[in-house]
């Protein structure tokens, strides 16, 4: 189990809504007063940003207020394409799973939280446990993640775009764990074999694939990317 360590912040990110080609999207982001530049971050499956306050937050930390942090949520553009993808191929799955999600979802936050700290998230950060209760537990965003889950199978079993990563080589960065089946070693070796002047590290510490829902993971990979920013920032 990871060992829990307390965030010192001097910021909070703040929650803003605006409209992303006409779809309303959830921004989690720190602005700073004059930023050098501005950091983009595109969270994973589920696509719900609110995991990643920890990370955001330690992000702005760790580059000293040079940088202004912006987390977009990833579930509300997708989420008619969602649903009619995921009711094609499975229905019954997925309604069955969404509407599990759903009935949590509308528990007392005690009850939900209770539950989710008893089971899945016995090591998880108050801001993950947070994150699962208010946005997780939701019929749509359930099927979206379902949806994202069936779509990264079927690419992982793709080869990846050489060329595109050849040409941004420079503009890249691959971080891997020891033990991360959507991100396995043979992945490692082959980037190294095929792009060898790529930047490509291990995670050696024992973080998971679920990094944001501890605050130890969310402070060492915001250390990691904070460290490969200023490499690349302006002087």
């Amino acid at each position: 189990m990871e060992a829990e360590i307390p965030l010192v912040r001097r910021r909070r990110a703040s929650v803003r809504l605006c409209n992303v080609k006409s779809c309303p999207t959830e921004l989690l982001e720190i602005p700073a007063e004059d930023p050098s530049i501005v950091v983009l971050f595109i969270p994973g499956n589920p696509g719900i940003v609110g995991f990643y306050r920890d990370f955001i937050e330690e992000v702005y930390e760790q580059l000293n207020g040079s940088a202004s942090v912006t987390g977009k949520d990833l579930v509300f553009p997708i989420r008619l394409l969602g649903i009619y993808v995921i009711r094609e191929r499975s229905p019954f799955f997925s309604a069955a799973i969404s509407s599990c999600a759903a009935l949590l979802g509308l528990f007392p936050k005690w009850a939900s939280s209770s539950l989710v700290k008893s089971s899945v998230g016995k090591s998880w950060s108050s801001t993950a446990v947070d994150a699962t209760c208010n946005d997780l537990l939701q019929y749509h965003t359930v099927r979206n993640a379902l949806y994202m889950a069936m779509t990264e199978f079927k690419k992982l079993s793709e080869d990846p775009d050489w060329m595109f990563i050849r040409g941004k080589r420079d503009r890249i960065a691959f971080l891997f764990g020891i033990d991360d089946h959507w991100g396995p070693l043979s992945l490692f070796e082959k980037i190294s074999t095929l792009v060898p002047e790529i930047s490509l590290s291990i995670e050696r510490e024992g973080h998971t694939h679920a990094f944001c829902c501890t605050n130890a993971g969310s402070v060492w990979v915001a250390s990691h990317v904070a460290r490969l920013i200023k490499h690349r920032m302006p002087s």
